[in-house]
């Protein structure tokens, strides 16, 4: 049941929340391409510029671009910019919950039973780059929610401030303030609440440094809020970057966590990218706990454009579950199963608006401190085509892939096409089934998304799904959403 779920999750919506220091937890929706929901990389996509990641001004990607941290100066010859952007998004998604009840004779009992939400989240954001000829840049990203089916007396309402920082340049050098998400240093970055600086060096090097406090979690108990013990308290790292004329770029970064007083990692993070010919690109990188000299995950890619009409890839993929954990962690008592993935693709673009690709890849996971439990092997056959219009027009994507993971075999259908039967509608539709070997398990979810620019700056939509899983024989979701977004330079 769990592999079908997870291969339909792109089809419904999916919500991720991470903590704060005042107990509140930061609400972030990840929407297919069909929607337009704002996600917290919307928000601050302002840090990925000011750490790297900036678009080559030609339209080409620069080398070294794609690797965390790695800024490019040009960015500061551009105008002053300011970017302010509002969402209004509010869900209707019933959800199982597992209820308790004792009997009058103190029997307990439990029974699964529906509950209706209905929160109301509303995002605002605010990036000013490139203030005071150039100098000062100012990001600020918030949020609010609240569910309009409970009792919000007694704090039911949630809100925090996710990026909220001043950043200053100063000749060659570039000083932060504030709170803000880290994209090197540990996998999946760090949500930090502290200073840094990065300064360019001759022959093609940059440096940066930071300092904080990560955003953790509070826990609210009946003698008031306490910090949770399995967060990390307190980090600083340090990272040098070099790029070499755009042929070679490397970055290799060391960043130390702890939580009162206690250690948990001490992590290298190396990533490399070369493009020996323009048609041809290399990356690798990895993250290491220098306690122990083992890998926490690691990656190779290599993409090759033989033809105008024929690009392929080649990737490896390797993650220690273990290694990510916290010494102290319950869950580091438990033998995880290491993973790793190398896969083979081709993409045909036949022409300038229809793309074919194919993709196989081989799986294998094993638990290296568990002598009696064999190796997992698995794989994967996804075949994808699309087709993108110019400029107005039905788009369409269509993919079939067949998975196993070593324990279970399904197949997952998907399509998706999107037209504009207006100059400012969007409609789309999506369809998804999986369903196992065996037809044991089956999975079923349609979305439907219509939007509309009402005016130059809002956009109003709504999104319906209906799904239908092992977990649930029917279920209706909703979601209504305005955003309003501006853009304007001095």
């Amino acid at each position: 049941m769990v592999p079908l779920l997870l291969a339909l999750a792109g089809a419904g919506s999916v919500q991720a929340q991470s903590s704060s220091d005042d107990g509140s937890a930061s609400d972030a929706t990840a929407s297919d391409a069909t929607a337009s929901d704002a996600t917290a990389s919307d928000a601050t996509a302002s840090d990925a510029t000011a750490s790297g990641g900036d678009a080559d001004p030609d339209g080409e990607e620069a080398v070294g671009d794609r690797i965390p941290g790695r800024a490019a100066a040009r960015s500061h010859d551009r105008p002053a910019s300011i970017e302010v952007r509002g969402d209004a998004i509010m869900r209707w998604a019933p959800r199982w919950v597992l209820d308790v009840r004792e009997t009058e004779v103190g029997v307990s009992q439990r029974f699964w039973h529906r509950v209706d939400e209905l929160p109301l989240t509303m995002r605002i954001s605010l990036d000013a780059d490139r203030l005071m000829d150039g100098r000062v840049g100012v990001h600020i990203a918030a949020w609010g929610a609240l569910d309009l089916t409970v009792d919000t007396e007694g704090g039911i309402a949630a809100g925090d401030v996710a990026v909220g920082y001043a950043d200053a340049r100063l000749g060659k050098a570039t000083v932060w303030l504030g709170r803000r998400f880290m994209t090197w240093g540990p996998p999946g970055g760090l949500h930090l609440d502290g200073a840094g600086a990065r300064v360019l060096l001759p022959a093609g090097f940059d440096a940066e440094v930071f300092a904080g406090r990560p955003v953790v979690s509070r826990l609210l108990t009946s003698t008031g809020a306490s910090d949770n013990l399995t967060q990390p308290t307190g980090a600083y790292g340090a990272r040098l970057g070099w790029n070499a004329a755009g042929l070679v770029a490397a970055d290799i970064a060391f960043v130390q966590r702890w939580a009162k007083g206690l250690e948990t990692d001490r992590l290298v993070d190396v990533g490399v990218s070369a493009r020996p010919h323009r048609y041809f690109d290399l990356r690798a990188g990895g993250t290491w706990d220098v306690r122990t000299s083992r890998p926490s995950q690691a990656f190779g890619e290599a993409e090759l454009a033989a033809t105008r009409h024929v690009h392929l890839d080649a990737a490896y993929t390797y993650v220690d579950p273990r290694a990510l954990l916290p010494d102290w962690s319950v869950l580091k008592a438990f033998s995880s199963m290491l993973y790793e993935e190398a896969s083979l693709g081709a993409t045909l673009h036949l022409v300038e608006t229809f793309d074919v690709r194919v993709e196989g890849a081989y799986r294998r996971s094993w638990m290296p401190d568990v002598q009696d439990v064999a190796a997992l092997d698995g794989y994967r056959v996804d075949v994808y085509a699309r087709i993108v219009p110019r400029d107005r027009g039905v788009a369409l994507r269509v993919l079939a892939s067949r998975r196993d993971d070593g324990v279970q075999g399904y197949t997952l259908l998907q399509a998706a096409f999107a037209v504009d039967p207006l100059r400012d509608l969007r409609l789309a539709l999506e369809l998804s089934a999986a369903f196992d070997d065996a037809l044991d398990r089956e999975a079923y979810v349609a979305r439907l998304t219509g939007e509309y620019k009402v005016a130059d700056a809002w956009t109003v939509g709504v999104t319906v799904d209906a799904a239908r899983t092992p977990s649930a024989d029917a279920e209706l979701r909703g979601l209504l959403r305005a955003s309003y977004r501006r853009e304007v330079t001095p």
